[in-house]
């Protein structure tokens, strides 16, 4: 709950208020949240399906049906990265992260969110599944879209991130369960966790922004050790993956100094860091 909240401050404080170009770069480089990601509707509002591929924009090229897909801001439209498991054998000279088009080769500036202007069409609401230890809830988020035209039919995708921004509650100024602020108890505020956790909404505030302005003023070394009772509940995949979120969003994984380590006890019962995520 704490690294939700967090992960709520960072984004409102250093992505949508104020866009922080390190994180920027790092996001759009080493994470999935500028990849494309095919709406499904259900009950008059819409679900995340999966991943739009290659395949789905009738490409014909190796694996493509396994090479995911997002929308250049240069030239305003879908290229093909490389890097994804598509390029693992057949293509193994493009099995990198390079920003660039794997057709033509040209550099690439992948785009976040379809919510610049001639990039949007229009906004939807997605919902979304709350967990509580009230039980299990759903929320409805509103995100920008692109609809790309196939046949008679028609695609609407949106990105990772947008959707990450509309599952944690950011008020992106188009409607849906949006929270008001830090104080506003719906999921995923400040407020919000204190409730369960204990801790004053106040100090989550205020960790998360020195974690990330450390973040962005050392290029990513701000770091979270965690011990291994985590692993001790159920679905404990999601708990990391929460830490993941917030220190991906800050650009720490992979540099020195920065990420998540696990702590585990040694045989002589002192703790010692025995991997880093």
């Amino acid at each position: 709950a704490m690294a939700m909240a967090m992960t709520f401050v960072v984004l409102k404080e250093f992505y949508l208020e104020r866009r922080v170009p390190y994180f920027f770069d790092y996001v759009r480089k080493y994470t999935d949240l500028p990849f494309a990601v095919m709406l499904k509707e259900e009950g008059g509002k819409y679900i995340s399906n999966r991943f739009l591929r290659a395949s789905d924009l009738g490409l014909k090229i190796i694996n493509g049906e396994w090479k995911t897909v997002l929308f250049d801001s240069k030239k305003r439209n879908f290229v093909v990265p490389p890097g994804s498991i598509g390029f693992r054998w057949a293509d193994k000279a493009k099995w990198n992260l390079k920003l660039q088009d794997s057709l033509s080769g040209s550099e690439i500036e992948p785009m976040l969110s379809f919510s610049e202007q001639g990039d949007n069409d229009g906004w939807v609401p997605v919902r979304f599944p709350v967990f509580e230890p009230g039980g299990a809830g759903e929320k409805t988020g509103m995100v920008p879209v692109k609809r790309i035209t196939r046949g008679n039919g028609e695609i609407l995708v949106t990105t990772v991130y947008a959707l990450l921004a509309a599952h944690v509650g950011l008020d992106r100024g188009h409607g849906g369960d949006c929270a008001k602020g830090y104080d506003d108890p719906k999921p995923f505020t400040p407020a919000w966790q204190e409730s369960t956790t204990g801790v004053p909404k106040g100090d989550v505030v205020r960790v998360a922004r020195e974690f990330a302005e450390n973040a962005e003023k050392t290029g990513g070394k701000s770091m979270i050790l965690l011990g291994s009772g985590t692993n001790h509940w159920f679905h404990s995949d999601m708990l990391y993956r929460a830490y993941l979120n917030l220190t991906n969003l800050c650009g720490c994984p992979g540099v020195t100094g920065g990420g998540t380590k696990l702590v585990l006890p040694s045989r002589g019962g002192a703790d010692g860091v025995v991997d880093r995520l």
